[in-house]
């Protein structure tokens, strides 16, 4: 830059350096899910179901799954969609969860701030955490 102005060439520069930060954030965060359980995958996506009534609504309308309890509340059927997510291998469980993250930017955020500890410099590291604390509840 010079004499304070910003070219188009500066724009550019600073979006490709955002894209590769964000690339290499996602990268960590699919690290991060593949070093888990099933089971921890498991207990995420039903705290995320349970506490994001947008990705309940995208859920039904991309899984076109039938886990919400009928009513005014829309609450999650913990019991059917435990179910249903248990009828997966492990391979498709985190198959399924990386599309969701690439899918929905609210999806990758809630799985970020779990999985993801973000460094003084800006860049992120994989949290380091109890394996029990993942899923919002103790196993047992």
């Amino acid at each position: 830059m010079t004499d304070n102005e910003v070219t188009m060439n500066d724009v550019e520069t600073g979006l490709v350096e955002i894209q590769n930060e964000e690339e290499k954030m996602r990268i960590l965060l699919f690290e991060a899910i593949s070093s888990l359980p099933a089971s921890k995958i498991h207990g995420m996506l039903m705290v995320i179901l349970e506490k994001n009534l947008v990705f309940r609504e995208w859920s039904e309308k991309h899984w076109n799954s039938k886990m919400i309890e009928s009513g005014t509340e829309k609450k999650l059927d913990r019991t059917r969609f435990l179910n249903w997510i248990k009828k997966f291998d492990d391979f498709n469980l985190y198959l399924i969860t990386r599309n969701l993250i690439w899918q929905n930017e609210t999806i990758e955020e809630l799985f970020k701030k779990k999985l993801l500890v973000e460094q003084k410099d800006g860049t992120f590291a994989i949290r380091k955490f109890e394996l029990d604390a993942i899923g919002g509840h103790s196993s047992g």
